[in-house]
Formats: C-alpha cells, structure tokens, sequence
C-alpha cells in the first residue's frame, strides 16, 4: 500500500522573530526563499530550529564576541542586516536592468 509520504513544503514552516536575534538568521522577501546565516551568508536546507541552531553553534567566535542580550550584539545584528539588504538590493537593481535591455531589445526588432 501506498501511503503518502509528508512534505516539508506542505508543512507551512515559519521563521519565527526572535530567531534572528538568537541565531543571527533572515527570511529574505522572495516566494520559497530559505533562512539566511547573517553572518556567512550561507542558507540551510530546512527552516527547523534544530538545523539553524547547528548552524549558528559553528559560529563560537560570533557568540563569544557579542553575547546574547547585549546592546552590543544587537548594533551588530542590525549592521550586519542592512549590508545584507543592501547586496541583495544591488543584485536586484541589475536584474531589473538586464530586464529593461532586453525588453528593448524585443520592441526593437
């Protein structure tokens, strides 16, 4: 017999708040983006606590530096927030770009 097998996509899974202060982690605007570290910059697979939470441990020079509740560690979180809106904001700007010349490209010929 078959049985149908669960789905992470069909689990609504959400990036809870107090995560980014916790694990330094985002969920960037995008349609099924995944968490991003603050930090490295890198994503994990599945949005559980557990897999962000591993992540982060990697990361003991952050936690020893900036201690969690600190005034300290959160300008830090901030900072490293706004430079990561403004890289992917740069990206997005050429995209649209690119997607300007190729629209003229099209009504041109």
């Amino acid at each position: 017999m078959d049985r149908k097998r669960r789905k992470i996509e069909n689990e609504n899974r959400q990036l809870c708040p107090e995560w980014m202060d916790l694990y330094c982690f985002i969920l960037p605007d995008r349609v099924g983006a995944l968490p991003v570290c603050l930090i490295c910059n890198q994503t994990v697979a599945v949005m559980k606590v557990f897999n962000i939470k591993r992540h982060y441990e990697t990361h003991k020079s952050f936690a020893e530096k900036f201690p969690l509740g600190t005034g300290l560690r959160k300008t830090k979180i901030e900072n490293l927030k706004m430079k990561y809106k403004s890289a992917t904001q740069i990206l997005s700007q050429a995209m649209t770009e690119q997607q300007k010349c190729a629209q003229a490209s099209l009504q041109i010929s």
